[in-house]
């Protein structure tokens, strides 16, 4: 008499159990670590400012990142700082190679993301979450903490 309602029954735990089970394991993490990430403090009223950071390939293989953004942020581009004929110039990175297992520098006068229309003025102290993406989809979420010429 309870056979078909208790098959149902027992299909419906067992599939909750395996949902339960499988959402309560961490998900695969990015092979990028970013540490000393931070944004250089901005005068009031200025909407552009200038992140910088290490990233770490923990990788075998290269890693490339493919996109950065934030919701505190309309645009992130990646930049870096060039002289040519004389001439100090920026131009934007479209995807930022990181061989396996090295790490790449972000710091003044050199790459730097460059932190476009800012939502809100940052004061010292602030932490600003901004994502990275990587090309196999996997997004790094680093926390850049706001700082006064890098102290």
């Amino acid at each position: 008499m309870c056979q078909g309602l208790c098959t149902a029954i027992k299909n419906s735990a067992a599939a909750v159990l395996v949902f339960l089970v499988l959402g309560t394991m961490p998900a695969a993490a990015c092979d990028l670590k970013v540490t000393d990430a931070w944004i250089r403090e901005a005068p009031p009223g200025l909407m552009t400012l200038a992140g910088y950071a290490s990233l770490h390939n923990d990788s075998g293989k290269l890693l490339q990142i493919v996109k950065v953004w934030s919701a505190s942020f309309a645009e992130i581009q990646m930049h870096e700082s060039v002289i040519e004929n004389g001439m100090a110039s920026m131009r934007e990175i479209s995807t930022l190679n990181i061989p396996a297992h090295q790490q790449v520098m972000f710091a003044p006068s050199g790459r730097h993301f460059m932190l476009m229309g800012a939502t809100r003025g940052f004061s010292k102290g602030e932490a600003v979450e901004i994502s990275l993406q990587d090309q196999h989809g996997c997004t790094t979420v680093a926390r850049f903490i706001v700082r006064s010429d890098g102290s």
